[in-house]
């Protein structure tokens, strides 16, 4: 993905906010907006909206038809309260995991791509939302926007030997 082509697509849509040509009327209008110039929050606000009306739904389940489910509404609603939790707990899990991943030692990518070259060891800091800061020479203060696929896939923490399938140019 070329994320300065969407950076500067963003930009462009935000000048237009930004300078006046664009005024919106309510909060969805904005919320709508910021979803056409970041259009990762759509799914991440349409799962949370869901959940949010499964919950009011629920709650007023039982004042309609409390005999007709076959699962306790409590149970319903505290299922739905809890989605919302564990998505703030695996989130957070992930954020360490790739800092720990990298931090305090060198990792060696395994396969060329962007600035890293293959057999090359770097020190990176992980500050957060998939962005890493060169702390090593070869790359100091550079900043790295590294998927977590990209991360565990191109680099180890150790200096390994290549197999055979990947000496043939398989992907990773």
């Amino acid at each position: 993905m070329d994320y300065e082509k969407k950076y500067k697509e963003a930009l462009e849509r935000a000048k237009v906010i930004y300078q006046g040509s664009y005024k919106p009327d309510t909060a969805a209008t904005i919320a709508e907006t910021l979803q056409n110039v970041f259009p990762e929050l759509k799914e991440e606000y349409e799962d949370e909206k869901i959940r949010k009306e499964l919950i009011d739904f629920f709650q007023d389940w039982h004042k309609i038809k409390p005999s007709r489910l076959s699962v306790n509404v409590s149970d319903i609603l505290a299922w739905l309260e809890k989605q919302g939790e564990q998505n703030l707990v695996n989130f957070e899990e992930a954020e360490k995991e790739k800092s720990d991943f990298v931090s305090g030692k060198f990792i060696q990518c395994r396969k060329s791509f962007n600035e890293f070259k293959e057999d090359n060891s770097y020190w990176l800091e992980y500050i957060g939302d998939d962005t890493y800061i060169g702390r090593s020479d070869n790359i100091l203060n550079q900043k790295f926007h590294i998927t977590p696929r990209q991360l565990y896939r191109l680099f180890s923490q150790e200096h390994c030997i290549k197999n055979n399938n990947e000496e043939k140019g398989e992907q990773l």
